[in-house]
């Protein structure tokens, strides 16, 4: 059973994600403050964007994110590094 959050640990969580949100910490500390590893969560957040691009390909529907020529993700078939490269 997890030990329950106190209320000064959660006003600590949030404090952490605000500064996040707001560029005075990194995302791998605001984000690990509430349990959550920022490289996987990049590396999830490019397997869905693959996805998205994937279904858009197959529905012929054009760039993802149709906010320019190539959209807000670059052209509809660039390669991306993996996050996992990034580790220290």
């Amino acid at each position: 059973m997890r030990p329950r959050a106190t209320h000064g640990h959660t006003q600590t969580q949030m404090s952490k994600l605000q500064l996040m949100c707001g560029g005075q910490i990194s995302k791998q500390t605001g984000l690990s403050s509430v349990g959550i590893n920022y490289v996987d969560e990049v590396n999830r957040q490019m397997e869905e964007q693959q996805f998205a691009t994937l279904l858009h390909r197959q529905n012929n529907l054009g760039p993802v994110g149709a906010t320019g020529s190539y959209g807000s993700a670059g052209p509809v078939g660039a390669t991306y590094t993996s996050a996992k490269s990034i580790r220290r």
